[in-house]
């Protein structure tokens, strides 16, 4: 059996759910055109019981604009999230992080000595030659130092406590430090 069922986000369809099954394996495959800003997840469910849904996956972005997510899983696998493989008839994409927001590099300045403001030895010293942003009307105060898959996270130490966010179009890492220059748990979306 094999059949395509609608994909919609913000209740417009925008692409669609390949559904398809052997004797063991059944085979989820969502496809979207990629024009999220930020991080999405496919689920699928049956309208009759919309409250019993099963998660397809992250959309990944592949070559030629399309966003895809895959999920291979059993009979057991469906039946404990309460959806019956049979009676799926929708998919929906929901955006769980997003990327772009309204911060404005006039909000962020650069750092003139960001070793000063960090209350770490391994911190200052990783981060006298990166580029640092501190945030002007934060408190407590916020850095942001740049993500770039060419160079490793100027704090390290912190990079599990440093969301990703787009400032003017640049992909940074958000870090929030309490009054003593520590970092703390993000007080941010």
């Amino acid at each position: 059996m094999q059949q395509k069922i609608p994909l919609f986000f913000n209740g417009a369809p925008t692409g669609s759910i390949g559904i398809s099954h052997d004797k063991t394996r059944y085979i989820l495959c969502a496809e979207a055109p990629d024009t999220i800003s930020g991080l999405a997840r496919a689920y699928v469910y049956m309208s009759s019981k919309p409250e019993a849904e099963l998660c397809v996956g992250v959309m990944v972005p592949e070559e030629g604009g399309v966003l895809r997510a895959y999920k291979s899983c059993t009979r057991n696998d469906i039946i404990s999230c309460g959806v019956d493989f049979d009676k799926i008839d929708r998919g929906e994409i929901r955006l769980f992080k997003t990327f772009l927001n309204n911060e404005s590099r006039e909000e962020w300045r650069v750092a003139s000595c960001p070793e000063k403001i960090i209350d770490d030895v391994v911190m200052q010293n990783s981060v006298k030659s990166a580029t640092v942003l501190v945030e002007q009307a934060a408190h407590p105060r916020r850095l942001a130092v740049e993500l770039s898959p060419e160079k490793p996270f100027a704090l390290a130490p912190a990079f599990c406590l440093a969301p990703p966010d787009y400032i003017n179009q640049v992909l940074y890492g958000v870090v929030d430090l309490n009054n003593t220059g520590r970092p703390i748990l993000p007080t941010h979306s």
